[in-house]
């Protein structure tokens, strides 16, 4: 378990099970203070994750998996709800690569400090990673798209009308011949990346960007190693937003966003 300060840096697992990110200033106030990941062989799984201290939290839940097509996601033995509409899967060679969100605004979320997370998949190779932030305005996140491809590498535009918000993916990559890491560009911040030692299996990984009004701004992965195999590559965009907007500020306010 390692704590990383003052930069997301890159957080690389080998089928770790937790890792504990520093606090993050990541659009304004919203802030990023926890990350925690999980794979599982088995049909569920069950780890723990610790919740920030502050106000407003948002927790959300990245799901990859391969191979099957149904998870349930429970806190403390409540179910909780799926990012509507973040379900995205690729088949390719008879296997489904799947990536999805769940979500708990601060409303529902436990009283304890430390989580008690739990899976139920019909896939027995499936990943998870929470992320607990605060100072999120307390709303649904909200699905950007979803996108499925069996290239080399994946790149999507994203939508201009996400000012100010904090753009976050799921991808999931399928089994195959070993091609390296998947990476992604490099205005995106890696927030977490599950695989093997010899990354030919399952891979999920997700990132982080600033929502901006440029006309060219978008989500990009590629393989570390060129392969010539099979690529399944599925990937699930949603955004939040900030509990006070920057176009809010005042004048003499600090703007600066700092990652």
């Amino acid at each position: 378990m390692g704590k990383i300060q003052n930069y997301l840096a890159i957080i690389s697992l080998i089928f770790i099970s937790s890792v504990e990110a520093g606090q993050y200033q990541l659009a304004q106030d919203m802030q990023i203070s926890q990350v925690s990941t999980h794979h599982s062989r088995s049909a569920q799984a069950s780890f723990h994750h610790s919740l920030p201290i502050g106000n407003n939290r948002l927790l959300l839940v990245a799901i990859s998996s391969e191979g099957g097509s149904q998870h349930k996601v429970n806190i403390n033995n409540k179910t909780i709800a799926i990012v509507k509409e973040s379900y995205s899967s690729v088949k390719s060679e008879g296997n489904n690569c799947i990536a999805e969100f769940f979500y708990l605004l601060e409303k529902d979320l436990p009283k304890q400090d430390t989580l008690s997370i739990n899976v139920k998949s019909d896939s027995h190779n499936f990943s998870i990673a929470a992320m607990s932030f605060y100072n999120v305005k307390q709303e649904i996140p909200q699905k950007i798209s979803t996108h499925a491809s069996t290239e080399q590498s994946i790149h999507n535009p994203l939508p201009l009308q996400i000012k100010d918000s904090l753009i976050i993916d799921n991808i999931c990559s399928g089994q195959g011949l070993p091609r390296g890491k998947l990476e992604p560009a490099k205005n995106q911040h890696l927030i977490f990346h599950i695989g093997d030692n010899n990354e030919s299996g399952m891979q999920m990984s997700g990132s982080f960007q600033r929502g901006t009004q440029q006309s060219n701004q978008q989500t990009q992965w590629r393989w570390h190693k060129k392969t010539q195999a099979s690529n399944r590559l599925s990937q699930s965009i949603i955004s939040i937003q900030p509990l006070k907007s920057r176009s809010a500020l005042n004048a003499g306010e600090d703007q600066h966003i700092n990652y």
